[in-house]
């Protein structure tokens, strides 16, 4: 008997949580009534004061007539077999829908707004979540809401630092690698990669329009897999050549080190954000706490702030 009165607790317990969490009508939820108004947190909701709001989840709700993200209106949703499958991605009988949120600058992105985009061509019956941004159908992957082609989608699989693999490529975000080796190709941290004979950098591409891609993936010159470190604030090391991003620095930097403020030293040469620190003592340098905006490091002739040398 004592033994069924915990489970019986236990389950009673578990019920209260998920409705502290989820509002369910209750005024600590994300959804909750107020004065006789629907809320989503502190925003009041298009919704009839007569009308029954149940949360999904922390983003979605839905009533016997209408489904909400964040308190806005699904305009397009069934409500009937509306379903969240986490707090982006949901779907109903006819459709898949990825809702999130963003700012606009012209209103000094100080306003955030909802949007939900109806996923073209996705399959609602095999539609699932492989993880927080990725999911699948029977045909596509989609990364946080937009499509993408993958060479084989039953070997895909998701790995670290928004990398990914299938039997062929490998991936980063919605891309494949030029180059790799799907059956050899891991992550190995932060921007970096690798198959059996290369190492990849990949990243935003950042060159001025008009541009292929949003991303960039490349093969870094010269760089050994086996050996190859990736190291703090984008600099990393094959143990004889030392990086930063997608640059090579140097060869021969055997005891290449990453200090504080973004700065590394190699034998002969400092570094500040992978560019040459004119001017600066290798083998003296040293990095220094920083007072009421003062030097940031320092070597046998002065001080430095960050790239610069300074008098003081």
């Amino acid at each position: 008997m004592r033994a069924g009165l915990v489970v019986k607790h236990s389950t009673i317990f578990s019920m209260g949580l998920l409705s502290l969490l989820f509002g369910c009508g209750s005024a600590s939820g994300p959804y909750h009534k107020k004065d006789g108004e629907w809320y989503f947190k502190d925003n009041r909701m298009r919704a009839a004061a007569d009308e029954d709001v149940k949360a999904l989840n922390g983003t979605f709700a839905k009533s016997k007539s209408a489904v909400y993200f964040m308190g806005s209106t699904v305009s397009a949703a069934d409500a009937a077999t509306f379903e969240a499958l986490n707090d982006r991605y949901a779907k109903d009988s006819k459709r898949v829908y990825y809702c999130d949120t963003f700012r606009d600058g012209k209103e000094y992105f100080s306003i955030k707004h909802t949007r939900t985009v109806t996923i073209a061509g996705a399959d609602p019956a095999s539609f699932r979540i492989v993880d927080e941004r990725y999911a699948r159908d029977n045909r596509s992957m989609y990364y946080e809401g937009a499509a993408f082609a993958v060479k084989d989608l039953e070997s895909f699989q998701i790995l670290a630092d928004n990398f990914a693999k299938d039997k062929t490529s490998g991936y980063y975000i919605r891309l494949p690698i030029p180059g790799s080796d799907g059956q050899t190709f891991t992550a190995i941290t932060g921007n970096y990669s690798k198959d059996a004979t290369h190492v990849f950098y990949s990243g935003l591409n950042l060159a001025p329009e008009p541009r292929a891609s949003d991303v960039i993936s490349v093969v870094l010159p010269g760089a050994q897999p086996a050996t190859f470190t990736a190291l703090e604030s984008g600099y990393a090391t094959d143990g004889s050549r030392a990086y930063y991003n997608d640059r090579m620095l140097e060869s021969g930097a055997s005891s290449f080190r990453v200090l504080s403020y973004d700065y590394a030293v190699s034998p002969s040469r400092v570094y500040y954000r992978g560019d040459l620190v004119k001017g600066a003592d290798a083998a003296t340098f040293e990095t220094v706490p920083i007072v009421d905006d003062g030097p940031t490091a320092k070597d046998k002739n002065g001080s430095f702030n960050y790239a610069k040398r300074v008098k003081r």
